[in-house]
């Protein structure tokens, strides 16, 4: 991915869709899509895919897809009742959230269908931030409201997971950010470094989840 090919200045890009001194970084919603790694060029881009590659290898995939399986089954046990399915809405958006949850240890007990669906809905709605086009204002707004949640719900998250590591590992303080993994100071991987931490500790308690693969009936369709 040469400099060519790259992604330009991102402020710059979202600003030809917007009136002369907009702010494009006083919006969460664009903050979030400027960190995203597909948004971002060498040697930023080629760090943050390093993270993804280490959390989502082919030996690690593999190892999750008896316990993706079993998470699509359930979730298509509780829609057959339906006799039938909005399958963006009730599959699409459901299941990664389902198998994103239990990559973080997240027991179903944990979290409500309520919670659930409103994650759904919030990442469905801040993705309107990909579209190449001035966004109105209601729109701008909704979509930093929603990115906010989610920022909020899954940084409580990582850190509640920071917390039981440390205290699995005997420290009384977790790491200060940076400390343990070599970061160069000015990198911001508050989402991306502690994802590849908590994923890192999963696959030390991964016995607890995993089960012999079994092979899973077909479902031509419902009801």
């Amino acid at each position: 991915r040469g400099e060519a090919f790259g992604q330009g200045d991102f402020v710059s890009n979202i600003r030809l869709f917007y009136p002369p001194g907009f702010d494009v970084l006083a919006n969460s919603a664009y903050r979030w899509l400027s960190e995203v790694f597909v948004m971002r060029d060498p040697p930023d881009h080629t760090r943050l895919r390093k993270l993804v590659v280490q959390a989502l290898d082919a030996r690690r995939i593999t190892a999750m897809r008896p316990r993706i399986a079993a998470i699509t089954e359930k979730l298509l046990d509780e829609l057959e009742p339906q006799g039938g399915m909005d399958v963006i809405r009730d599959f699409a958006y459901r299941l990664p959230t389902r198998v994103m949850c239990d990559m973080l240890g997240i027991d179903e007990s944990e979290v409500t269908e309520e919670t659930l669906s409103r994650l759904n809905q919030a990442v469905a709605d801040s993705f309107i931030v990909f579209e190449t086009r001035a966004l109105s204002p209601a729109e701008l707004t909704h979509a930093n409201a929603q990115i906010d949640y989610l920022t909020a719900y899954f940084d409580a998250i990582f850190e509640q997971r920071r917390r039981e590591q440390d205290r699995e590992r005997g420290h009384e303080q977790p790491p200060a950010p940076g400390q343990a993994t070599g970061r160069e100071p000015g990198h911001d991987d508050r989402h991306a470094e502690p994802l590849r931490e908590v994923l890192a500790g999963e696959e030390l308690r991964a016995g607890a989840h995993e089960a012999p693969p079994q092979p899973q009936p077909s479902r031509a369709g419902l009801g």
